[in-house]
């Protein structure tokens, strides 16, 4: 998730909640909150495709050959999974012959999406940050320079040593909420491993666009649709119900978690049958799988890691 500098350092929590009593000392503070961050990036482990029976076959990253099969369609789904991981991993089958898809980043492309970057957005821990590659970006050596390093991870699948280290930024979800579990917590990532997990992701909806693959009710992320919108539709629907005195049933679910919840195979038969890059979401999976997270709060960030 992109955040200005700014907001950061105003929002950042000095002492926190736990059990009706106040932490405000860094070390407390630090303590209390590692059990929950290490809790919401394991809320996955639990989920159907993490059991032993679908690990062993697909592992914790998907397995290619096995990921091929679930995309033509000739997996052979182990015993004992429940319906609904039948239901998705049938679905996750290609129904249409995708274009060849660009493993690799160009010089143009790099220079393009740097000078797009908001130069206020917050980057990882080894202060290099969006200013300076946005600068790299007007000059054609350096930026050839820069897009070579993208590139290299981008199409091998290689995972540098440098984006593997992360801060998880506590952030007061709603004003005065300091109780410790209410906290927001945002990953900040480094800035060209972002910029290629955004190049993955661009291409993947570009390509669900064009082919028609994407949910009728999807409004974020696309071009000339926007978030906002569900609302506006939502009161439609109730004025419209109401208008003719009908008989509905609403559901407005806040699905707690829901992100942390998603295992790393089902991001990749999602991306994958999207066209994405293989090498790029190996890239990509590989590195989030070996993140070592600091805290920030407004006293800094901790020495230890999880």
């Amino acid at each position: 998730m992109k955040i200005a500098l700014d907001k950061l350092e105003s929002t950042s929590v000095t002492k926190i909640l736990v059990d009706d009593q106040w932490k405000d000392a860094q070390t407390d503070i630090e303590e209390a909150l590692f059990p929950i961050n290490k809790g919401k990036i394991n809320a996955s482990q639990h989920t159907p495709f993490l059991q032993p029976h679908l690990r062993l076959v697909l592992g914790d990253q998907g397995y290619e050959e096995a990921v091929d099969e679930i995309l033509e369609g000739s997996f052979a789904i182990p015993g004992g999974t429940d319906k609904y991981t039948r239901m998705l991993l049938r679905q996750a089958k290609q129904t249409q012959a995708l274009p060849p898809m660009q493993s690799y980043i160009t010089t143009e492309e790099n220079t393009q999406a740097r000078k797009k970057a908001k130069e206020r957005t917050s980057a990882g821990i080894s202060g290099l940050h969006f200013g300076m590659f946005k600068a790299q970006a007007t000059g054609k050596h350096l930026s050839a320079l820069d897009t070579s390093i993208r590139s290299l991870a981008y199409s091998t699948g290689f995972t540098y040593r440098r984006p593997q280290f992360g801060i998880d930024v506590q952030l007061l979800k709603r004003s005065q909420e300091y109780r410790a579990n209410k906290l927001c917590t945002i990953l900040l990532l480094e800035a060209d491993f972002n910029m290629n997990n955004k190049k993955l992701g661009k291409e993947a909806m570009e390509i669900g666009e064009r082919l028609h693959l994407l949910t009728q009710d999807n409004y974020g992320g696309r071009k000339k649709l926007r978030a906002a919108e569900i609302s506006i539709n939502q009161q439609l629907t109730y004025d419209s119900i109401r208008g003719r005195r009908g008989k509905a049933v609403i559901i407005s679910n806040d699905a707690k978690g829901c992100y942390d919840r998603i295992a790393h195979i089902v991001v990749k038969l999602a991306l994958r049958k999207l066209g994405a890059s293989q090498t790029g979401l190996h890239s990509m999976i590989n590195t989030i799988q070996r993140i070592q997270h600091y805290i920030r709060t407004a006293f800094g960030n901790s020495k230890q890691t999880y």
